[in-house]
């Protein structure tokens, strides 16, 4: 707003928002590992593979826990209110790698499960449904 009045900055964007692009660039790297790498697997060890009956839903915890950490890491990247199109596009399209990176290791991980769990049908179902609920929740 304040260069707003000078004439010379008038209908131009400022520069400072690319001053933060490696920092953010950097904080979607760390996060694609922290997900993909520590709290993927923390989620799957916990999840018992049982239909989360008081939420009326019949996917286990561990599609709740990995969309709920993809959208806090959504939030803190919307927070930032980039007015400059190209660079949150950028930004978005770095997401959308994590995206990627975490569901497929997700799938990878839980055609593990299932296949070691064929005999149990309450946990094949289960899964079935977590794979459907990931659909869904794209």
């Amino acid at each position: 707003k304040y260069i707003l009045n000078i004439p010379e900055y008038e209908n131009t964007q400022p520069e400072y928002p690319k001053w933060f692009e490696p920092f953010v660039m950097k904080h979607l790297e760390e996060s694609d590992c922290k997900i993909k790498n520590s709290f993927l697997i923390k989620s799957l060890e916990k999840d018992t593979f049982t239909a989360q009956i008081n939420t009326g839903t019949l996917h286990s915890s561990s599609v709740i826990d990995i969309f709920s950490s993809l959208g806090a890491t959504y939030d803190s990247l919307d927070k930032i209110k980039c007015p400059v199109p190209a660079l949150r596009d950028k930004y978005h399209s770095r997401f959308c790698e994590t995206i990627d990176t975490v569901l497929i290791e997700y799938t990878r991980r839980i055609i593990e499960v299932f296949k070691s769990s064929l005999g149990n049908l309450t946990i094949s179902c289960v899964i079935l449904c977590n794979v459907h609920q990931v659909r869904d929740e794209l």
